[in-house]
């Protein structure tokens, strides 16, 4: 939430059931970020993906094994960026619903992956800098 505030994310969207929900520690490491974005809380991710689609949105899901990297897609204006959980990462029915599954290539990586809230900072940075750079 901290990320998506500080880089200007129009909205986060999170499962009702499989995700980490808001207490009071969350809203206070947040920096009260969590007042600044609005929150949706959906019981099926899938669905919000379908209405996404219809509204010509592009979805990025985010996976270590992902078949492509982040700079080497074309971005646009209407995105929705999905990140997994650190533990199982997005769900193989989410990624094959979106239309680009993206990784990030460490430099002499000695680990797989970050943990999601890097990895949420570092895709959203670099989306908002090439649309903000390219619009």
């Amino acid at each position: 939430m901290r990320s998506a505030a500080f880089f200007g994310v129009d909205a986060v969207v999170i499962t009702k059931n499989r995700s980490v929900q808001i207490t009071d520690t969350s809203a206070k490491t947040s920096s009260g970020a969590i007042f600044k974005v609005p929150l949706i809380k959906e019981i099926n991710l899938l669905n919000v993906i379908k209405i996404l689609k219809k509204n010509n949105f592009f979805i990025y899901s985010t996976s270590p094994q992902g078949s492509q990297n982040l700079a080497d897609v074309d971005i646009t204006d209407k995105i929705a960026l999905i990140i997994g959980n650190e533990e199982k990462g997005v769900r193989n029915l989410i990624n094959e619903n979106s239309d680009f599954v993206l990784r990030l290539d460490g430099k002499g990586s000695k680990i797989a992956s970050l943990n999601a809230s890097n990895s949420a900072a570092i895709f959203i940075y670099d989306i908002v800098r090439r649309m903000t750079r390219e619009g």
